[in-house]
């Protein structure tokens, strides 16, 4: 990733999620690739599963719970939603 392999990046990460389909990380990284590339809409959906996974997934909580300084990105869950509702009040 850091030497902008992009695509080879992005097949590796890919391999890791079939086998642990709950590595949010490995998901993260895939969205970071696809940003890179100039794939805004392929790294929107990427994002989306995290949040799925986290929302779904006991494993994929639990990574989160222990990993989430490596995403900053990655909005909290709790702060995701709390921030939706406070546009839906306000």
């Amino acid at each position: 990733m850091r030497l902008g392999h992009y695509e080879k990046a992005i097949d590796i990460f890919k391999d890791v999620t079939r086998i642990h389909t709950f590595h949010i990380i490995a998901h993260y990284c895939i969205s970071r690739c696809q940003l890179a590339m100039g794939d805004l809409e392929g790294a929107r959906d990427t994002v989306s599963d995290i949040y799925d996974l986290i929302a779904t997934n006991e494993n994929a909580a639990k990574m989160w719970s222990e990993y989430h300084d490596l995403m900053p990105e990655i909005t909290p869950p709790a702060q995701k939603i709390n921030r939706k509702l406070q546009r839906f009040i306000y």
